[in-house]
Protein backbone atom coordinates (compact mmCIF):
# COMPACT_ATOMS: atom_id res chain seq x y z
CA UNK A 1 0.00 0.00 0.00
CA UNK A 2 1.08 3.58 -0.47
CA UNK A 3 1.14 5.39 2.05
CA UNK A 4 1.34 9.13 2.39
CA UNK A 5 5.56 8.83 3.08
CA UNK A 6 6.12 6.78 0.09
CA UNK A 7 4.06 9.20 -1.81
CA UNK A 8 5.76 12.31 -0.64
CA UNK A 9 8.82 10.58 -1.27
CA UNK A 10 8.04 9.45 -4.82
CA UNK A 11 6.93 12.78 -5.83
CA UNK A 12 10.29 14.34 -4.09
CA UNK A 13 12.49 11.63 -6.21
CA UNK A 14 10.47 13.02 -9.51
CA UNK A 15 11.13 16.73 -8.47
CA UNK A 16 14.62 15.86 -7.60
CA UNK A 17 15.52 13.86 -10.87
CA UNK A 18 13.62 16.41 -13.24
CA UNK A 19 15.88 19.36 -11.77
CA UNK A 20 18.64 17.36 -12.62
CA UNK A 21 18.42 17.25 -16.39
CA UNK A 22 16.96 20.96 -16.52
CA UNK A 23 19.28 23.57 -17.78
CA UNK A 24 18.77 27.36 -17.10
CA UNK A 25 20.35 27.76 -20.30
CA UNK A 26 23.01 26.71 -23.25
CA UNK A 27 26.04 25.61 -21.55
CA UNK A 28 27.71 26.12 -25.21
CA UNK A 29 27.10 29.60 -25.31
CA UNK A 30 30.25 31.40 -25.64
CA UNK A 31 28.63 34.65 -27.87
CA UNK A 32 31.78 36.81 -28.44
CA UNK A 33 30.86 40.37 -26.44
CA UNK A 34 31.57 42.31 -29.62
CA UNK A 35 29.21 40.31 -31.41
CA UNK A 36 26.62 43.07 -33.35
CA UNK A 37 26.89 45.58 -34.96
CA UNK A 38 28.69 49.00 -34.08
CA UNK A 39 28.28 52.50 -35.32
CA UNK A 40 30.56 55.84 -34.88
CA UNK A 41 29.95 57.02 -31.48
CA UNK A 42 32.66 59.56 -31.06
CA UNK A 43 36.00 60.37 -31.72
CA UNK A 44 39.26 62.45 -30.57
CA UNK A 45 42.41 63.73 -32.33
CA UNK A 46 45.56 64.29 -29.76
CA UNK A 47 48.14 65.92 -31.70
CA UNK A 48 51.31 67.93 -30.54
CA UNK A 49 53.83 69.99 -31.78
CA UNK A 50 56.32 72.62 -31.17
CA UNK A 51 53.82 75.14 -33.15
CA UNK A 52 50.22 75.87 -32.02
CA UNK A 53 49.04 76.70 -35.29
CA UNK A 54 50.40 73.75 -36.93
CA UNK A 55 48.59 71.36 -34.09
CA UNK A 56 45.61 73.19 -35.30
CA UNK A 57 46.42 72.80 -38.71
CA UNK A 58 46.73 69.28 -38.76
CA UNK A 59 43.80 68.19 -36.13
CA UNK A 60 41.50 70.21 -39.00
CA UNK A 61 43.37 68.39 -41.64
CA UNK A 62 42.19 65.25 -39.64
CA UNK A 63 38.48 66.33 -39.00
CA UNK A 64 38.11 67.44 -42.39
CA UNK A 65 39.67 64.99 -44.97
CA UNK A 66 39.91 61.18 -42.33
CA UNK A 67 36.93 61.46 -40.54
CA UNK A 68 34.43 61.68 -42.42
CA UNK A 69 35.15 58.31 -43.71
CA UNK A 70 35.59 56.62 -39.95
CA UNK A 71 31.94 58.15 -39.07
CA UNK A 72 30.70 56.51 -41.94
CA UNK A 73 32.06 53.11 -41.06
CA UNK A 74 29.78 50.39 -39.96
CA UNK A 75 31.35 47.15 -38.34
CA UNK A 76 29.46 44.15 -38.17
CA UNK A 77 31.20 41.57 -35.50
CA UNK A 78 29.60 37.78 -35.87
CA UNK A 79 30.13 34.90 -33.18
CA UNK A 80 32.67 32.65 -35.74
CA UNK A 81 34.89 35.39 -36.03
CA UNK A 82 34.37 37.18 -39.19
CA UNK A 83 33.69 41.04 -39.34
CA UNK A 84 32.05 42.39 -42.09
CA UNK A 85 32.70 46.31 -42.41
CA UNK A 86 31.52 48.92 -44.83
CA UNK A 87 31.68 52.58 -45.53
CA UNK A 88 28.16 53.61 -46.31
CA UNK A 89 26.97 53.88 -49.67
CA UNK A 90 30.36 51.12 -50.77
CA UNK A 91 30.12 47.37 -51.03
CA UNK A 92 31.18 45.04 -47.83
CA UNK A 93 34.74 44.11 -47.44
CA UNK A 94 35.35 40.87 -44.83
CA UNK A 95 37.97 39.85 -42.70
CA UNK A 96 38.63 38.18 -39.17
CA UNK A 97 38.77 39.32 -35.75
CA UNK A 98 39.31 38.05 -32.37
CA UNK A 99 39.41 38.99 -29.06
CA UNK A 100 42.48 39.06 -27.17
CA UNK A 101 41.26 40.64 -23.78
CA UNK A 102 40.64 43.94 -24.43
CA UNK A 103 42.65 44.06 -27.98
CA UNK A 104 40.80 43.28 -31.45
CA UNK A 105 43.19 41.06 -33.64
CA UNK A 106 42.48 41.87 -36.68
CA UNK A 107 44.86 40.47 -39.15
CA UNK A 108 44.19 43.03 -41.99
CA UNK A 109 45.16 45.82 -39.88
CA UNK A 110 47.78 48.13 -40.72
CA UNK A 111 51.25 48.28 -37.91
CA UNK A 112 49.96 51.96 -37.13
CA UNK A 113 46.21 51.03 -36.22
CA UNK A 114 44.72 49.14 -33.00
CA UNK A 115 41.20 48.10 -32.30
CA UNK A 116 40.37 47.80 -28.75
CA UNK A 117 37.18 46.34 -26.63
CA UNK A 118 36.79 47.90 -23.44
CA UNK A 119 33.56 49.26 -21.53
CA UNK A 120 31.72 48.18 -24.20
CA UNK A 121 32.71 50.33 -27.24
CA UNK A 122 34.81 49.46 -30.01
CA UNK A 123 37.63 51.68 -30.15
CA UNK A 124 39.69 51.84 -33.39
CA UNK A 125 43.16 53.81 -32.34
CA UNK A 126 45.37 55.25 -35.57
CA UNK A 127 48.97 56.70 -34.33
CA UNK A 128 50.06 58.41 -37.62
CA UNK A 129 52.78 60.34 -36.19
CA UNK A 130 55.20 58.42 -38.22
CA UNK A 131 52.67 59.82 -41.28
CA UNK A 132 53.50 63.23 -40.53
CA UNK A 133 56.06 64.10 -42.09
CA UNK A 134 58.14 67.32 -43.63
CA UNK A 135 56.46 66.67 -46.91
CA UNK A 136 53.20 66.17 -45.78
CA UNK A 137 53.60 69.64 -43.76
CA UNK A 138 54.63 70.87 -46.49
CA UNK A 139 52.36 69.49 -49.25
CA UNK A 140 48.78 69.25 -47.43
CA UNK A 141 49.32 72.06 -45.16
CA UNK A 142 51.50 74.46 -46.41
CA UNK A 143 54.33 74.83 -44.21
CA UNK A 144 57.31 76.50 -45.53
CA UNK A 145 59.78 75.10 -43.25
CA UNK A 146 58.42 71.56 -42.30
CA UNK A 147 61.61 70.98 -40.81
CA UNK A 148 61.52 73.47 -37.86
CA UNK A 149 58.22 71.20 -36.78
CA UNK A 150 58.12 68.69 -34.34
CA UNK A 151 55.65 66.38 -34.46
CA UNK A 152 55.54 64.41 -30.97
CA UNK A 153 52.24 62.88 -31.40
CA UNK A 154 49.31 62.12 -33.66
CA UNK A 155 46.87 60.35 -32.48
CA UNK A 156 43.42 59.99 -33.55
CA UNK A 157 40.68 57.58 -31.56
CA UNK A 158 37.36 56.51 -33.04
CA UNK A 159 34.71 54.98 -30.36
CA UNK A 160 31.94 52.72 -31.81
CA UNK A 161 28.58 51.78 -30.05
CA UNK A 162 26.11 48.93 -31.02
Amino acid sequence: PLTMKKMLFFALSVIVSLSVFTSCGSDDDDDSPVVGKWVYAKSTIDVKTNDQDVTDAIKEYLEENLLPTYKNTVYEFYNDGKLVYYYKDQSPQQTTYRLDGDRLIIPSTAEYMGYFFINNEVIHKIDLTEGVTDDFLEEYLGIADPESIEVEKTVIEIYYKR
